[in-house]
């Protein structure tokens, strides 16, 4: 026999192993406005008998509602996995949780250039903090055209000695008074014992062209005499004595530049000498931007103690 609801839109499954050996077929119909009702008919399909309505209708169903609360679990309703492909509609989503602190970055945004073209920008919140890396990472000449740059405050130079693109060729005057005896003279006597010549060099060790040399003999002597260029301070001997140098001292002669009696020119009351073009190259010593000269005497003048003044011209000063 077999177990059947009045309606045939149904759900039916099969059940076996009844008392009486025959298939039983259950079938409950939820049609709108019906009541549960079973009947149970034979293979013909005469009705055996009846239950009748059974339950609540629909509407008392409907007017009825009973509250069910699904227990904890972790069964999914419908089972929505992620990435299924399940099309759910817009979601919108009004609140998110505190980022908590982390390095992560989300979805991995870089900066790059998406567009030919164009350019990404990048705006800056705060200070750059202090370092060593460079932006762009433009080297010296690397050719790069930064444009016109106006310079408008430099450092103060240090105290040094070097010179900016190694300029040659400052000239310079520079004026003794030579220091004499005022007894008279004999031919090779020492007219005046060295005196120094101060910041000849622009640097220790350094060197000059002697141009020119003017003697004013104030005296109107017109004796003639020898101008001695010496590298350090050493000794010729002693005033208004034959002079006497060692060997070793000749070593720092720079060289000797004469005068004859018919080289001075007499203005009155004082001869002037002049010798241009001399071309005598003078190296200061090791520890000094000095230069030395003394002078010989080649006649037999009397001088008073500051009768003879030298003034002497370099050009292409280092």
């Amino acid at each position: 026999m077999a177990v059947s609801v009045n309606k045939q839109n149904t759900l039916k499954s099969v059940l076996s192993n009844v008392s009486d050996g025959t298939d039983i077929a259950e079938v409950i119909n939820l049609a709108s406005n019906d009541a549960l009702s079973v009947a149970v008919v034979d293979a013909s399909g005469n009705q055996i008998t009846s239950f009748g309505a059974i339950g609540l209708t629909d509407a008392e169903l409907r007017a009825s509602p009973v509250n069910v609360v699904l227990t904890a679990g972790t069964a999914g309703i419908g089972k929505l996995t992620a990435n299924s492909g399940v099309d759910i509609g817009d979601v919108d989503v009004t609140s998110l949780p505190a980022l908590p602190v982390g390095s992560n970055v989300i979805g991995k945004v870089s900066i790059d250039q998406t567009t030919p073209g164009t350019t990404n920008l990048v705006q800056v919140g705060g200070s750059l903090p202090a370092g060593t890396n460079a932006i762009g990472k433009l080297s010296a000449n690397s050719g790069v055209d930064i444009g016109d740059v106006d310079v408008t405050s430099l450092p103060a130079l240090p105290t040094g000695t070097n010179v900016i693109g190694k300029t040659r060729g400052t000239s310079a005057s520079f004026f003794v008074t030579l220091v004499l005896d005022t007894a008279a003279y004999a031919a090779g006597d020492v007219l005046a014992v060295p005196q120094v010549i101060s910041s000849v060099m622009s640097a220790n060790a350094g060197t000059a062209l002697l141009h020119s040399i003017i003697i004013n003999d104030k005296d109107d002597q017109g004796q003639a005499l020898d101008i001695v260029m010496l590298k350090t301070n050493v000794s010729l001997g002693t005033i208004n004595n034959a002079v006497s140098i060692s060997d070793a001292n000749a070593d720092e002669i720079l060289g000797i530049v004469s005068f004859a009696a018919g080289d001075f020119i007499d203005l009155g009351g004082c001869r002037v000498a002049t010798k241009t073009g001399v071309g005598l190259v003078c190296k200061s010593g090791a520890a000094s931007q000095d230069l030395y000269v003394g002078a010989i005497s080649r006649g037999t003048g009397t001088y008073t103690a500051s009768g003879i003044t030298v003034q002497f011209g370099f050009a292409s000063v280092d």
